[in-house]
């Protein structure tokens, strides 16, 4: 979905449109969900948070200011209230393989399906791997697809540490796979 589409629903949800939140929470709540998990590591109260987000986006929906990204503030309110529930309950966490893996195309054949698992599985090993904050940098970029100053903002760094964050993920990840298909070490 376009950032004009974003600003759209920001706008229709301030006047209080059930679509437009609608429309918001079908686009968001995957995402901010995996992310939920990714960081408290509990598939049932990442649920719970998600859903304590959106019920508080509606709550305060008359504040929302047109100028700043709606995607963003979702994610920093979803990292505000994962972090809360860290502090507050100080639960065992699960296992990161137990965060669900997006489907895969049907049309692979069956080796393809293994081989391709094989690598998310080693892939999504190395990225629990990485250090706490370089793990959520990557993962915000990444797997959620926003920019640098959306990331800079939910966690409170500037964008260059964001993107030196970025950088060095990828440089370790591309040696890990290089290591593994036998290519040339960087």
């Amino acid at each position: 979905m376009s950032p004009e589409t974003i600003q759209v629903w920001s706008r229709n949800i301030r006047n209080s449109d059930r679509e437009a939140f609608r429309a918001l929470f079908e686009a968001f709540y995957t995402p901010l969900y995996r992310y939920t998990v990714l960081l408290i590591r509990d598939n049932e109260v990442a649920y719970d948070v998600v859903q304590e987000v959106f019920t508080k986006l509606w709550e305060v929906r008359n504040t929302l200011d047109e100028g700043r990204s709606l995607k963003a503030l979702l994610y920093q309110m979803t990292r505000n209230r994962a972090l809360n529930h860290i502090r507050d309950h100080q639960k065992k966490m699960t296992n990161w393989e137990s965060v669900p893996e997006p489907m895969g195309d049907d049309e692979l054949s069956i080796m393809n399906q293994i081989d391709t698992k094989v690598i998310q599985e080693k892939l999504s090993g190395w990225i629990a791997e990485l250090p706490e904050r370089r793990r959520e940098v990557f993962m915000l970029s990444r797997h959620d697809g926003l920019s640098h100053d959306e990331i800079a903002t939910i966690l409170n760094i500037s964008p260059r540490t964001v993107n030196n964050h970025l950088g060095f993920a990828l440089t370790e990840l591309r040696q890990k796979v290089l290591a593994m298909i036998g290519g040339p070490a960087l």
